[in-house]
């Protein structure tokens, strides 16, 4: 846990805050979550690093996790197996308006069973089919809709599998580019800050 270390079916909320540059020898550059729940709105995880698992978030122990306008970007983990984004073992996960791209190796793994919930998100890993992965044999337990996933392990449709066209990828830029595949294609029941159909992901484009 570079910036934060939770266990002991702790309660974490984290709002409003931005967990960048972090070092963690193990797990989690960004956050490390043993137990318990945790709560991110509006939240950015950049530009961590782990030596194992996990650079941006590393969750274990069935942790009940709730994500809203989250983006984790650009982390890295220094194992050539390792998840950069976020490694998940067990628990609940509800991802709500959430990016997960241009993270090292996989973006997310997936260990044991989890339920998943992934909804006007996108979990990007550059179109080669490889952004997630799991070590279950049976299909993803879990609903995705009005989502971009770059994965093809879900028994789930509804979902797109078109590149976001982000501004700047690698530079950190994960806002949407015009014509791209997510702008107002979120859920028709919600909407963006200016009224128009929700976008898909942590940056809403407002007044287009």
């Amino acid at each position: 846990g570079g910036g934060v270390h939770s266990m002991n079916s702790a309660k974490l909320l984290v709002d409003n805050s931005a967990l960048d540059h972090n070092l963690a020898g193990q797990f989690g550059g960004g956050l490390f979550l043993n137990g318990g729940t945790a709560d991110f709105r509006n939240v950015r995880v950049m530009e961590n690093t782990a030596g194992q698992q996990g650079g941006g978030v590393h969750a274990e122990n069935s942790v009940v996790m709730k994500l809203r306008g989250v983006k984790v970007t650009n982390n890295t983990v220094t194992q050539a197996s390792g998840a950069g984004g976020m490694w998940l073992d067990g628990g609940m996960l509800d991802f709500g308006s959430v990016t997960i791209a241009d993270n090292s190796g996989l973006e997310v793994f997936f260990m044991n069973s989890n339920a998943a919930w992934i909804h006007n998100s996108i979990i990007w890993g550059g179109g080669q089919g490889a952004a997630m992965g799991t070590n279950v044999s049976h299909a993803f337990p879990g609903v995705v809709e009005y989502s971009i996933v770059d994965w093809n392990g879900f028994a789930a449709t509804g979902f797109l599998t078109s590149d976001p066209m982000f501004l700047d990828g690698a530079g950190g830029q994960h806002g949407l580019r015009a014509g791209s595949p997510g702008l107002d294609s979120g859920d028709p029941s919600e909407q963006d800050p200016d009224g128009s159909r929700i976008d898909m992901g942590a940056h809403p484009v407002v007044g287009s």
